[in-house]
């Protein structure tokens, strides 16, 4: 699944031209299981699930709360991220926002060090201040999360 979530190996930016190719197909992705009418958003039926990866999916889970609408994607056994066992992938947004997070949740047996060097930091001004931005890896989730403010 490089090929759908890599570009956030990419300081969780895809900028560079391989990565926004990537980004593309990831937004094609989360578009396909996305729903939304006036009134909120919700999960498209499975019919309308990219179906490059639809059997890859198992289930799609969605939740609102007074912040976040979060989908959570549980993908079905053998699907991999870089040959090690990906679970989830979590995006997350804060409606009329620009703030929100992806996140990659690993399986148990994942040997995360085979896929951290991967991901890229990156210095950037924000606020007047210069700070590094990419993913950030939960050891005791076993998740590699990027977030957006």
């Amino acid at each position: 699944m490089a090929h759908v979530f890599g570009w956030m190996e990419d300081a969780c930016s895809g900028e560079k031209l391989l990565y926004k190719r990537i980004y593309d197909k990831n937004l094609a992705f989360t578009d396909s299981i996305r729903g939304q009418k006036t009134y909120g958003n919700f999960v498209k039926p499975k019919v309308q699930w990219s179906s490059e990866y639809r059997s890859t999916i198992k289930d799609v889970k969605m939740k609102v709360d007074d912040i976040y609408t979060e989908y959570r994607v549980i993908f079905n056994k053998g699907v991999t991220y870089r040959g090690q066992p990906l679970d989830e992938y979590v995006f997350s947004f804060v409606p009329e926002s620009s703030g929100g997070a992806d996140v990659l949740k690993f399986s148990s047996n994942t040997n995360i060090a085979t896929i951290l060097p991967n991901f890229e930091t990156r210095k950037v001004e924000y606020w007047g201040e210069m700070e590094d931005i990419g993913a950030k890896y939960d050891p005791k989730n076993r998740t590699i999360t990027c977030y957006f403010w």
